[in-house]
């Protein structure tokens, strides 16, 4: 465990700590994701119990716990922002298992937002719903850590690992506009070599999330030989959507080319060799280990891409 964090339990009636609670939250959910205030709070707070997550005397964090059917139920968990990715997340995770396997329960559950899913599932966290909006707009999916050892071990091997790369084959239909967004947001957590996008507009809503800017940000700095290639009918170079954003940074590995064809063309993202999402008309589909349709895929874009034509702005900054 990390020295530099401690953890308190705690309840909603310490009237000090409640104050401490309400202020990680109100920063993080409410101000931070635009969480509604009258969403925020809710009846649970004072059945639950509380963590504040502690480092060297500053309280950076909270979560609150339930235990319910013999499952501890995770929820509300955050962590102010100058302290991501430091350790502080896995510390209160680590906790949080440890608690529950010393009260001897078989699991715990959680209703993550899609766009840390990658997070969880490092963790050992398995999802168990499709994407879903419990509120505010922003997609979840349930997760679960099962913490006994189950009779036959071979039925844990033979439970799908949904949404994971390589591994969940299932084709899952896009039913509206939250689920297309969850999903995309689980496809550009994994994504480890390149993204190929024939797309009808560059600021479609499905391009203008804002997990595009930060996932493939973080694939360009993974791998020197990383890259996305976008197809698109025409180019607004004012148009300040996340991918356009990126090329201006990256140049040399974002690349944009311009078709007359696409009209005719299937619309479709392509994540590695494994996944695909694809819109048309109002239906959309997404797997994430569906190699035979990524490589069919994959063919009708390298044709498309060699017909298509370089931007002037790319000519001249290539020039």
């Amino acid at each position: 465990m990390n020295n530099d964090y401690s953890i308190k339990m705690t309840l909603w009636s310490n009237l000090e700590d409640r104050l401490h609670l309400q202020n990680i939250r109100r920063e993080v959910f409410i101000e931070e994701q635009q969480v509604p205030e009258q969403e925020e709070w809710d009846s649970l707070d004072e059945q639950a119990k509380h963590l504040l997550l502690i480092k060297q005397a500053e309280i950076i964090g909270c979560a609150r716990i339930l235990e319910q059917e013999g499952r501890l139920k995770l929820g509300r968990i955050a962590v102010l922002k100058p302290f991501r990715n430091q350790g502080a997340g896995q510390f209160l995770m680590q906790f949080v298992k440890q608690e529950a396997i010393e009260d001897n329960l078989h699991c715990i559950q959680l209703d993550a937002q899609t766009r840390v899913f990658d997070f969880y599932s490092k963790l050992g966290y398995q999802a168990t719903s499709k994407p879903f909006d419990p509120c505010c707009d922003i997609p979840h999916i349930t997760m679960q850590l099962p913490l006994q050892v189950q009779a036959s071990q071979a039925q844990v091997d033979s439970t799908p690992s949904l949404f994971v790369v390589g591994e969940d084959s299932a084709r899952y239909p896009m039913t509206d506009s939250m689920e297309t967004q969850g999903y995309l947001e689980l496809h550009l957590q994994q994504v480890r070599s390149h993204i190929l996008i024939q797309w009808n507009t560059i600021d479609d809503p499905i391009l203008c999330q804002p997990a595009w800017y930060e996932n493939v940000l973080k694939l360009i700095k993974s791998s020197p030989k990383s890259f996305v290639r976008v197809l698109v009918p025409t180019l607004d170079t004012q148009t300040a959507t996340p991918l356009l954003m990126l090329r201006e940074r990256l140049s040399s590995r974002i690349t944009f080319k311009l078709t007359d064809q696409l009209q005719k063309l299937d619309t479709f993202i392509l994540f590695d060799q494994q996944g695909f999402l694809t819109v048309n008309s109002s239906q959309g589909w997404t797997s994430f280990a569906d190699k035979a349709r990524v490589k069919k895929l994959k063919e009708s874009f390298d044709l498309n891409w060699e017909k298509a034509r370089i931007p002037h702005e790319n000519r001249r900054m290539y020039l």
